[in-house]
């Protein structure tokens, strides 16, 4: 388990470097870029995947249960302007694994309707649906592919708030969004923790893999919410 000066160590690097979107400044907790995390807080979230992992591979129902109910009465939003589904669904299970509840707005273009499930043809801009969606939510996951609309969003936002582009790209072009780091964090805890234990070739591959990125995104939102 990660120590209490690991804890208040990586919370507070973690605080330091939220907050900004890439041109704008922020009261909100928002984690836009793989860039924003220090080294100290990103090993936070491994360890923090690590005792996740531990805790719903032991005996122990107790801590089991306590696990599954930390984030209860806490409720998780994702907006997605892009088609995601695969991905959108990992965010909802792993939120819904702590006790948490979720809310889902697929804002992606269907039947020729721009802005799907929002009011985007009314006028609504994204900074606008983020706000609306903020009123019901504590944290949200929001899926874009227009950088400036999105950092518009972010200098309003006044709570958590993770941030992904459409076709995996950040601002400028990087492959450096928030998103992309859940899945990332996922695969160095693959990487460094079972990679020698189960055969690459093997079946179990897979699937280790997903549980990892799982585990990382819970510690993400436990992290977040903590601050």
């Amino acid at each position: 388990m990660a120590s209490s000066q690991q804890v208040t160590a990586g919370l507070v690097s973690w605080n330091q470097a939220s907050g900004t979107g890439p041109n704008s400044s922020s009261s909100s907790r928002a984690l836009v870029s793989c860039k924003q995390l220090s080294p100290e807080a990103i090993s936070l979230v491994l360890q923090t995947a690590r005792d996740i992992r531990a805790t719903l591979s032991s005996k122990d129902t107790d801590a089991k249960d306590k696990l599954g109910k930390c984030l209860h009465h806490r409720i998780l939003s994702v907006i997605s302007y892009t088609s995601a589904p695969k991905s959108d669904a990992a965010h909802l299970r792993a939120f819904t694994a702590l006790g948490g509840s979720t809310l889902y707005v697929d804002a992606s273009s269907k039947g020729g309707k721009k802005g799907g499930m929002t009011s985007a043809k009314k006028g609504e801009t994204l900074a606008d649906t983020l706000s609306c969606m903020e009123c019901y939510g504590d944290l949200a996951v929001l899926r874009h592919w227009d950088a400036k609309a999105v950092d518009e969003a972010v200098g309003r936002s006044r709570k958590g708030l993770i941030v992904g582009y459409g076709h995996g790209s950040g601002p400028g072009g990087d492959m450096s969004s928030a998103l992309d780091l859940t899945d990332n964090l996922g695969d160095e805890l693959f990487t460094q923790d079972s990679s020698g234990i189960i055969p690459l070739n093997g079946p179990e591959v897979r699937s280790e893999q997903m549980r990892c990125r799982e585990y990382a995104r819970m510690a993400i939102y436990k992290l977040m919410l903590a601050l």
